[in-house]
């Protein structure tokens, strides 16, 4: 990454309806910023000059500058389901800084969430559950506000969230750093008899693990708490279960199937369930507990 005068910005006139083109500018003012490690790792841009594509279906953001800092050639997906917005009204979007510029982090990550919050106008659900997930021992990931600004349009209050990747595989599971399991993605209202997507790890690569948590979960019942001890680490799945009902979030995993990631830890293959997307929470003071769970595990 590198310094850039601010006379190296876009205007706002060449912000454009159509989201396959390339936009120009997107800033970002961080407040509220309690990620004292992302201000750590500054590394150099990449050297590589390669031709950055255009006809993605997504788009590229020439310049992304957050405070002081400027990355080019920086790449930005729309998020989907209930959060997805035009690129004239307030897109949700993820900003991915290596992928045509290697190397490329943005204050020590590859990717950054920029969430539009429009399921929670106070802003403040995402950024609650961060931080209380953590302190009863379910890692997630941090969460913080922005001030957005996009071609010179003045896009509000955004939620900043880092990504469930290799990054933060390291931080919260350091001790199989070399050789970290498989951290799935849950996707859309999908359980584990899904063939969920891996986004990070090196475990095996035939879903075995999930088939085995599943096959623990349909165990009958007089011998399903040996098999749920083999392959899931109980004890934390308790924890998150007794956190989503506390917070009333009903489109977590244990409510909805939905939310959610799961990660296999090589050391003992068992799974641990990591909270995402924790952004209707308190919504019933008197909704029901027992009644509401959907999930297989």
């Amino acid at each position: 990454m590198r310094r850039t005068s601010p006379s190296n910005s876009f205007s706002a006139a060449q912000r454009t309806k159509n989201w396959t083109s390339v936009l120009g500018m997107l800033q970002l003012g961080l407040y509220m910023l309690m990620w004292s490690a992302l201000y750590v790792h500054h590394p150099s841009a990449s050297s590589d000059t390669s031709p950055v594509p255009t006809t993605n279906p997504l788009f590229i953001s020439r310049l992304v500058r957050i405070r002081a800092w400027t990355f080019s050639n920086t790449r930005s997906d729309r998020f989907s389901a209930g959060s997805r917005r035009s690129v004239d009204d307030r897109p949700a979007m993820t900003l991915k800084f290596n992928r045509y510029r290697k190397g490329q982090r943005g204050f020590g990550c590859e990717k950054l969430h920029l969430n539009n919050s429009v399921q929670d106008p106070s802003t403040l659900n995402e950024n609650l559950a961060s931080r209380l997930y953590p302190t009863v021992g379910i890692p997630t990931t941090r969460a913080t506000h922005a001030l957005l600004r996009l071609n010179g349009r003045e896009m509000g209050v955004y939620v900043l969230k880092e990504a469930f990747d290799a990054d933060f595989l390291r931080r919260h599971f350091p001790e199989e750093a070399s050789h970290p399991g498989n951290l799935y993605e849950g996707g859309f209202v999908g359980d584990i008899d899904r063939n969920l997507e891996r986004d990070a790890g090196a475990g095996p690569e035939d879903h075995s693990d999930l088939r085995r948590l599943r096959a623990a979960a349909q165990t009958p019942l007089r011998e399903r708490r040996d098999a749920l001890n083999a392959a899931l680490d109980v004890d934390r799945f308790l924890t998150l279960t007794a956190v989503q009902m506390i917070l009333d979030d009903r489109d977590g995993y244990v409510c909805n199937r939905n939310n959610y990631r799961v990660y296999f830890r090589s050391r003992d293959g068992r799974a641990v369930f990591l909270p995402h997307g924790m952004d209707q929470l308190l919504r019933e003071t008197e909704g029901p507990i027992r009644d509401a769970w959907n999930s297989i595990v």
